[in-house]
């Protein structure tokens, strides 16, 4: 098992065979590149901000004229790009989008809450620095299990047979 950034993971998936992804966010513009297994979780997204700065944005409903930090390649990255957002700060990784954050160069992250947690605890943030601003009305997708197109039919369907088998003991958190 390798761990790359979305970006690298994203293209060895689009181009080698029996490759597997944990987790990609189901889009019309990714349906038909990759084999999709199991859904397991829906996610919605949010602009948040540290709680330490909320006041600055109080009565704000446009937040177009602030930097938004992104991941490359990202549903938020995506689907904010195509709104219009120009002001959009993208990070190569979660590393890159850490020191963006602690050097005060974005004023908010467009994330899930499931996302930004991880992130969160990866990184060392305390629980509560960050706190939603505004949801992302027109973000909403279901995260899956995926394999890269011309993967082996027989490893595919040993994947979905073991992912079905434990998918009921999967506990994701709120």
């Amino acid at each position: 098992m390798n761990n790359y950034t979305w970006t690298r993971a994203f293209k060895i998936a689009s181009n080698e065979p029996n490759v597997l992804i944990f987790a990609m966010a189901r889009t019309p513009e990714r349906e038909d590149n990759f084999i999709w297994l199991n859904g397991f979780l829906s996610l919605k997204y949010s602009l948040w901000a540290p709680a330490s700065n909320t006041d600055k944005f109080k009565g704000v409903s446009d937040f177009r004229h602030y930097q938004i930090a992104v991941v490359a390649g990202s549903v938020t990255h995506s689907y904010m790009e195509a709104d219009g957002y120009d002001n959009m700060v993208v990070a190569k990784d979660y590393t890159h989008l850490d020191q963006l954050i602690k050097k005060g160069r974005v004023d908010m992250v467009a994330s899930s809450r499931f996302a930004l947690e991880a992130f969160m605890k990866k990184y060392s943030y305390e629980k509560g620095y960050f706190a939603p601003l505004q949801e992302l009305n027109y973000v909403s997708v279901n995260l899956y299990y995926v394999m890269s197109k011309g993967s082996d039919p027989g490893l595919v369907e040993h994947v979905k047979t073991a992912l079905n088998d434990n998918i009921s003991n999967l506990k994701i958190p709120e």
